[in-house]
Order: C-alpha cells, then structure tokens, then sequence
C-alpha cells in the first residue's frame, strides 16, 4: 500500500475517553465523589511506571518511568456513535475521512519530490481492517488494513455499509482533530497518554496486563483480542464490526 494512504490519519478506529481536571467533591477516606457530572468518574491521583520494562521490537512502551499523576474525570464508556452523531447535527461537523484531500496540503506530510498522486486516489476515505487470504509477514500492516474510499464514521467498512444497530457502539474511524473538536464541544478535553494509562492499569502497577502478569489467569480469557491465526482467521465471537470496536 502507497506511503499517502497509510499516512493519512493519527487515529483509524480509536476509543474515545473524555477527562477533565474538576475538583471533585470528596468525602471520607475511601475519596467517595459527590456531584459527580454524569457519565463520568474520578480517577484519583497517584504515581505509577508507565510503559513497559520489557517489549518487542517496536519499543513504543519504552522508556519504563516513573510517573505522577492528579486526579482528573473521566467518562465511563467510550463516545458512542449516537453521541458522535449528535455533535454532528448540532454543528455540521465534517471528519477528516469526509473530507477531500488537497494535494496542495498533502503533500507537505510527504518526502520532498514526491511525484503528484492521481487524483482518483485523493478522494476521501480511512483503512478498514480487511484479512488476508493467506499467512502474511506480521511487519507490513497493510496487509490487513486497507485503504477504502468513502469508508467513515457513518460507514465503518466502506459507502454501503451503515450505523444500524450500532448507536451504542464506540466510534470509529476519527482522527485526533475529530477528537479535539468533540471534546471541546461537549465541554471535556482528552486525557494525555500517561492518565489514559494510569487509568487503564486500574490501580495495579509495574504489571503485563491490566488484571495482573498472566494472560489467561485460571484459563479465563479478560479482554477482547485475537485468539486465533491473526490476522487471517475471524473469532467466532466476532464479525468485522467487532473488529472495530
């Protein structure tokens, strides 16, 4: 897949989790909130090791740190597709996979002499998760990601498909600028890495996992990942919507 159509986008299919930094009402030891603004909850304050000890060659975990965090607010869920839709109505937001692609623009995010791409490939679009027909090297992701054009929020796996059933499914296909835009309108900003993080680990620190150190503790599985031939086979538990979420 072409280096423009990778690069398009910070954020493909990103969960979406709004914070701010309030002070809440607290009382008693157990830090008890009050008047909490609905929807959301306190995530108290506290210092933790962000990133990994340890990782593969990606390194993106790395440096293993320290961290201090203050409390902050945070939704419960995910922004959902109705939510996202409601912004959309109030004010006639258009997301960056809805947009045309100016070459002009564009081509500043791409190495100096870049030749001008055609312009049936500028039409806007995002990458939807697409498996291969066979084992693939785990290194080129665009073996499974694959540019769609008129693939958005409102059409999560290209123009025929649709939102029905889905109001209260997480969001998708949103670039950071999408994110900044809902969250300023609904009143939140995004938490940084480090809340997001802080937040995830659930008040365990220095651990592989959210829940502990082991993947399948008592041979029960806690979180939603592949666990079959990725990314070639398709869990039963899932349909390429899931894939999404």
């Amino acid at each position: 897949m072409p280096f423009h159509r990778i690069a398009l986008f910070v954020l493909i299919f990103s969960s979406l989790l709004f914070g701010c930094n309030q002070k809440p009402g607290i009382k008693g030891s157990n830090e008890e909130v009050l008047d909490a603004p609905p929807g959301m909850v306190w995530i108290p304050g506290g210092e933790f090791f962000m990133g990994a000890r340890e990782q593969s060659n990606t390194r993106d975990a790395q440096p293993f740190h320290p961290v201090k965090i203050n409390g902050f607010w945070m939704d419960e869920t995910e922004v959902t597709n109705d939510q996202f839709s409601l912004f959309v109505k109030e004010t006639g937001y258009v997301t960056l996979a809805e947009r045309p692609i100016i070459w002009e623009e564009f081509k500043k995010a791409l190495p100096p002499g870049t030749p001008k791409i055609p312009d049936e490939d500028l039409a806007p679009g995002s990458l939807v998760f697409t498996p291969p027909d066979g084992p693939v090297i785990l290194n080129d992701y665009s073996q499974w990601w694959r540019w769609t054009v008129g693939a958005h929020w409102r059409h999560p796996l290209g123009p025929e498909s649709t939102l029905d059933g889905l109001g209260s499914h997480p969001v998708v296909h949103i670039a950071y600028e999408d994110a900044e835009a809902y969250s300023k309108w609904v009143g939140k900003r995004l938490p940084t890495e480090a809340e997001y993080e802080f937040a995830a680990r659930g008040g365990l620190d220095q651990k592989t996992f959210a829940w502990g150190d082991e993947l399948t503790p008592q041979g029960r599985y806690l979180a939603n990942f592949f666990r079959v031939l990725f990314p070639i086979e398709i869990p039963e538990m899932m349909d390429l919507r899931g894939l999404l979420l």
